[in-house]
């Protein structure tokens, strides 16, 4: 895993250097590969108590790079996933802990990456601080998405506008059918029935889910979609949970957390 993301990490920054990809690869490096990479950088510290110098110098360039990938990919969702996984993981591995130092190390070197790609790298940064005046607007407009199509200054706001429609759009439509929702797979179309703005409903019907488990779980199979998605997801978490507690495969029980943690 980690020389996976060494491999991918370098052909990113050779890609971002030159400047050499189409909207293919666009989309495969800044719009997928964020998340995946936030998910395969979480799984490869697992085993960070145990392992040896070399394994140890691989995990930190691996995780250097990966965060390169992540900054580059300017997603707010993947660097939100990324801090809150990163937090879980420090949690709940502070009590295996073999090799204090070695710890401090990786979270040193983290924290030092973090801010440094961020200090460099202006556009993740800045679609954060235009996401939060988007909602701040939102707040005052009474949480209405249908008028603020129009002061929409970059794609940040865009995206906000259009999720937000949807993630509302979509519980309205789910209070229709609340008990068996509108059948597999039809999310979108009975969600944007339900905004008024006719240029939101048509982007949001052209999706084919709505970028939310939980929500996507509901319209489309109403409340007992939604009640086994939480138990597909709660049970195993509890079992994990169960095993850390003991110290029963400590490794896999805090991997199978991160597993969980990322899917919701």
């Amino acid at each position: 895993m980690k020389l996976s993301l060494i491999l991918v990490g370098v052909v990113i920054y050779y890609q971002y250097l030159t400047k050499d990809y189409n909207e293919i690869d666009w989309i495969l490096s800044r719009g997928i590969l964020p998340i995946l990479t936030t998910i395969m950088l979480t799984f490869s510290w697992v085993n960070i108590n145990h392992e040896n110098k070399y394994n140890f110098s691989l995990t930190l360039v691996s995780s250097i790079l990966a965060l390169n990938i992540i900054t580059l990919g300017d997603g707010c969702s993947a660097f939100l996933s990324l801090i809150i996984l990163s937090v879980l993981f420090i949690f709940l591995n502070a009590k295996s802990l073999v090799n204090k130092y070695r710890y401090k190390i990786l979270i040193s070197v983290l924290i030092l990456t973090c801010t440094s790609f961020l200090l460099t790298h202006s556009n993740l940064t800045n679609r954060f601080s235009t996401a939060i005046e988007f909602l701040s607007l939102l707040s005052e407009n009474g949480y209405s998405t249908e008028d603020l199509h129009t002061p929409i200054k970059g794609k940040s706001d865009e995206i906000t506008n259009i999720r937000l429609a949807m993630y509302k759009g979509g519980l309205l439509a789910a209070k229709d059918r609340l008990i068996f929702g509108h059948g597999y797979r039809n999310t979108t179309a009975p969600a944007s029935k339900f905004v008024g703005n006719k240029k939101l409903a048509t982007q949001i019907a052209k999706h084919s889910h709505l970028h939310n488990t939980f929500i996507n779980s509901l319209v489309y199979g109403g409340a007992i979609a939604l009640l086994t998605t939480l138990a597909l997801l709660l049970f195993p978490l509890k079992k994990f949970w169960q095993s850390l507690r003991a110290k029963n495969n400590t490794k896999y029980a805090i991997l199978g957390t991160l597993l969980m943690s990322s899917y919701a």
